[in-house]
């Protein structure tokens, strides 16, 4: 087996706040997914979003992703439960309607 190596691990990466995904289709044998980020902008009607970033994942390799993502949220799980936290606040769930940045209210 290979060793992998990540010549940019350890340096700053561009960071995206997703709150959903938008659409998801499969192209070419790959899993397409769309995430959106809302935008800060609001009329009487609408929450306008963007569409932050697409992952292109190869069907074969979803399997693994999802166990990846698992164990991430399993090991961020234990330690938050094994460590004291200096806020003592419990994590919240991400809210039905978020507001975040929105300049106004209407």
């Amino acid at each position: 087996m290979k060793k992998i190596i990540y010549p940019n691990e350890g340096h700053p990466v561009q960071d995206y706040y997703i709150d959903g995904i938008n659409r998801v289709f499969e192209d070419n044998g790959n899993l397409i997914i769309t995430l959106e980020s809302i935008s800060g902008i609001e009329s009487h009607d609408s929450i306008y979003k963007n569409e932050i970033a697409r992952l292109i994942i190869p069907i074969s390799c979803a399997e693994k992703i999802s166990n990846d993502l698992k164990l991430a949220l399993e090991v961020i799980i234990s330690n938050n439960k094994n460590t004291k936290r200096r806020d003592k606040k419990e994590p919240q769930e991400c809210p039905e309607k978020i507001q975040l940045g929105a300049p106004f209210k209407i």
